[in-house]
């Protein structure tokens, strides 16, 4: 099985692993006009990655980590908050922070600088933005800007 990657609009992205992993990248599926109607309710998800917590990339993740009990990853701040949402403290909230790498089964994830804002709808902060660098066997190394800009 060969990996693939689909941009779903925005900064949301499905990543298909060769070992049959499926990760959603910022999953704003529902209400996000490019994100193909075969999208907006997977019928299967393995692991979550958030680059901030701005709606717009945070979109579906309660609700897919509720239906399908997926890992989600993110930065400390918006990790809590999201258990405060009701995902599940997997022991991955309070754990991650700009420089941290993670393992979740055959794929890994370390959180890199990204120059942006992140807070929530009421105005709530929620940690600083991350860039994402995820590897898997058999894929290339992925980079996942969120909204960054170009910075040296």
């Amino acid at each position: 099985m060969g990996g693939t990657l689909t941009w779903l609009g925005r900064s949301a992205f499905r990543l298909d692993t060769p070992g049959g992993t499926r990760v959603y990248v910022d999953p704003f599926l529902d209400g996000n006009p490019r994100c193909p109607a075969a999208e907006v309710e997977p019928e299967r998800c393995d692991l979550i990655l958030l680059t901030h917590g701005h709606f717009d990339h945070v979109g579906d993740t309660v609700a897919l980590h509720q239906r399908h009990g997926c890992p989600v990853v993110a930065q400390v701040e918006l990790r809590g908050w999201l258990t405060e949402q009701g995902v599940a403290d997997d022991g991955m909230a309070g754990s991650l922070n700009k420089g941290g790498t993670v393992r979740v089964g055959e794929v890994t994830v370390t959180l890199t600088t990204a120059n942006h804002s992140s807070s929530a709808r009421d105005g709530r902060y929620l940690g600083e933005p991350c860039g994402l660098v995820v590897a898997a066997e058999g894929l290339p190394v992925v980079y996942f800007a969120g909204d960054t800009n170009a910075f040296g």
